[in-house]
C-alpha cells in the first residue's frame, strides 16, 4: 500500500519500502524504485511477498494521475460502460471487423493520414447507414 504523505510503501507485515533510486527501463521510461532490503532479509512472510532476494516496487512518476483514473472507472462504472459502447466501437469495427491492424506506411505524417482516412471512411459508412434505417435521402439530407 502507498504512503503519499511520506512517499512509501507500507508492506503487509508493516515494513516501510522507502525510494531509493530512479531508473529507467529498455524503452526510456523512467521509475521510482522502492524498497528495503534489511527488512526483507529477516521477514517471516517474504515467500509470499516475493520469490527473490528482496521485494522492490516500481512507480511510474505520473502514478498517482493514474491510480486517480483507475478509481472513478471503479466509483462511476455505469459512466465507464457507457463510454465503452460510445467511444471504443469504431475502434473495434476498424480493427476487427476491417482487419486494419497495422499501417502500410511509416512516419507519424503518413501514418495520420491513413488513420484518418480510416475513420473518414468510418463516418462516411455510418452516416449511410443512419440515413438507411431512417429512410431519409441521403443527397437530400447533404444538399447536394
Amino acid at each position: 500500500m502507498y504512503d503519499r504523505e511520506n512517499d512509501q510503501y507500507v508492506c503487509p507485515c508493516q515494513n516501510k519500502l522507502r525510494f531509493m533510486r530512479t531508473t529507467a527501463n529498455s524503452n526510456g521510461k523512467q521509475y521510482r524504485i522502492y524498497a528495503n532490503y534489511a527488512a526483507c532479509r529477516q521477514c517471516p512472510q517474504k515467500a509470499a511477498c516475493t520469490k527473490s532476494r528482496h521485494r522492490q516496487i516500481w512507480r511510474l512518476p505520473y502514478q498517482d494521475t493514474l491510480d486517480m483514473v483507475d478509481e472513478r472507472t471503479r466509483r462511476e462504472k455505469k459512466l465507464y460502460r457507457r463510454r465503452q459502447q460510445i467511444v471504443e466501437h469504431p475502434f473495434g469495427t476498424i480493427k476487427a471487423v476491417w482487419g486494419f491492424r497495422q499501417f502500410l506506411c511509416r512516419g507519424k505524417e503518413k501514418v495520420s493520414a491513413e488513420t484518418a482516412l480510416a475513420y473518414a471512411a468510418y463516418n462516411l459508412r455510418r452516416a449511410i447507414n443512419i440515413f438507411k434505417e431512417s429512410d431519409r435521402n441521403l443527397v437530400t439530407a447533404l444538399g447536394v
